[in-house]
């Protein structure tokens, strides 16, 4: 057990670190897509879905509650995603659940060329394929969407479509897939990180008590200069390490600075 979250941190690490720093754009290209598997969701995730209706939820003692959970629906469908969201805001993953829309339609509007893709059709390297402009990026990507955990690589989980999810049902870095994976004062949920040019970077990872679980609790979102250097507006997520939840400012991207 020690060992495979050992794995999967080291992953999410390479993965965030990736994204929050590239400057050629999102890395579609070399995400690893495991099974592609549809089948119906597991019986864990059917008999745990009544858990986003309850008052509260917590991983037990004095540790972090989400208060009055609303269950997010996913996009598009009258149909649970197994995210709530707490009434501070914090996005929790509550259930496992199944996807109706494993792939969803693409955005590719217009590309310089430097991507690899003009069009959905183009992605046919794994099941779900379909082709992406994230932000103001020029080109365009394949991204490959998922139905249940077991369609994602080792270290990742299968978030659906849904408000605050995303608009596309794919496969995301994770340091835990349920609350039982998290120390028992601390919650599994989604932090959102964001670059300069508009491209979020969602994760899975555990939310400690004390720390923020939502943009609203973070420093307001104007411009303000360090040390001669401009900084963005903040965030509330988790950094490379997994472990150090907090208000973060924008990553810039291409070398342009946050604050234009």
């Amino acid at each position: 057990m020690l060992e495979r979250s050992r794995r999967r941190r080291a992953r999410w690490s390479l993965a965030v670190a990736m994204t929050l720093l590239a400057c050629g754009g999102p890395d579609h290209a070399t995400t690893d897509v495991g099974s592609t598997s549809t089948d119906a969701a597991t019986s864990e995730g059917a008999s745990s879905s009544s858990s986003s209706n309850s008052s509260s939820s917590s991983s037990g003692g004095d540790g972090y509650l989400c208060e009055d959970p609303q269950p997010i629906l996913q996009a598009g469908a009258d149909a649970p995603s197994g995210f709530v969201r707490c009434a501070d805001g914090f996005i929790h993953r509550a259930s496992l659940e199944q996807c109706q829309e494993p792939q969803g339609v693409g955005d590719c509007a217009a590309s310089d060329g430097g991507g690899d893709c003009t069009a959905d059709g183009d992605c046919v390297a794994a099941a779900h394929g379909r082709c992406v402009q994230e932000g103001s990026y020029p080109a365009c990507w394949c991204e490959y969407g998922c139905a249940r955990d077991d369609d994602c690589a080792e270290g990742q989980v299968c978030v659906c479509a849904g408000e605050g999810l995303g608009p596309r049902a794919r496969c995301v870095p994770a340091a835990c897939e349920r609350d039982e994976a998290c120390p028992e004062d601390q919650l599994c949920g989604v932090s959102a990180r964001a670059d300069a040019c508009g491209v979020i970077s969602r994760a899975l990872s555990c939310a400690p008590p004390g720390a923020c679980h939502a943009d609203l609790e973070c420093p307001d979102a104007a411009c303000y200069a360090s040390e001669g250097s401009p900084i963005g507006e903040h965030r509330c997520g988790v950094e490379q390490d997994l472990e150090a939840w907090g208000c973060y400012p924008t990553v810039s991207c291409g070398g342009v600075p946050p604050c234009g």
